[in-house]
């Protein structure tokens, strides 16, 4: 987002808070893969149970648009949130084959191709961002070749300060073929959050308790979910 859209990151968010770099900062937040009730986001969860359950009408969200839900979770798109945004704003993909698998190992873009129960759905979502081009290049490439591409793929938020990994940085940088920019200070915690996991069937949609920040579904009868404290 900061290469296309010159974004900067403020804000960083991880179910147990939010925490904030500069607290003088009053621009618009955009989340970036987050599931959130209310305000502006990319993301690429399921967050419906039933068909007509309330949706964030901001977030942009393949999911969401189609109407994705509890009864239909396993025709949902499965592929990443920085895919999403490669195809809406036509950014290049990598140069090279390693360097698109990289990208495709982002929240493991690729496992769909490899079931044979969810082909079918992962490669037409692929072909509708316009990838046929990662289908190809699926179908020649064995899934255990992501093994080796994703062993270097590491963030940490630590003593408040969001890190690579040793070697990460330059290692993605050389895959992606652009420079990767972290905010640099100390983050500060500015809300807390409680975090839940239930089965769908235990609870009521939590979508509609008082203070929920954050749901999505993470199987086809389970949602998480943060709220504020």
């Amino acid at each position: 987002m900061n290469m296309v859209q010159g974004y900067e990151i403020n804000y960083y968010y991880n179910f147990k808070g939010i925490y904030v770099l500069d607290t003088n900062d009053t621009r618009q937040s955009i989340g970036v893969d987050m599931a959130i009730k209310n305000g502006m986001t990319w993301d690429n969860h399921v967050v419906k149970i039933k068909e007509d359950d309330y949706v964030n009408q901001q977030s942009a969200n393949i999911n969401s648009l189609l109407g994705i839900n509890q009864s239909n979770y396993f025709q949902k798109y499965c592929g990443s949130t920085a895919l999403q945004i490669y195809s809406y704003y036509d950014i290049p993909l990598p140069t090279t084959d390693d360097g698109k698998l990289y990208l495709m190992s982002i929240d493991s873009s690729y496992l769909g191709h490899y079931d044979n129960r969810y082909k079918e759905v992962h490669n037409n979502y692929f072909e509708m961002l316009g990838y046929t081009e990662l289908i190809d290049l699926l179908n020649r490439t064995s899934e255990f070749r992501f093994d080796y591409i994703k062993q270097n793929d590491r963030l940490r938020f630590k003593d408040n300060e969001v890190t690579f990994q040793k070697n990460t940085k330059k290692y993605a940088e050389d895959l992606l073929g652009f420079e990767l920019i972290l905010p640099k200070g100390e983050f500060q915690l500015v809300q807390e959050f409680n975090r839940s996991a239930n089965k769908i069937s235990d609870i009521n949609n939590p979508i509609y308790y008082d203070r929920i920040f954050s749901y999505a579904l993470t199987g086809r009868n389970y949602i998480n979910y943060s709220r504020a404290v």
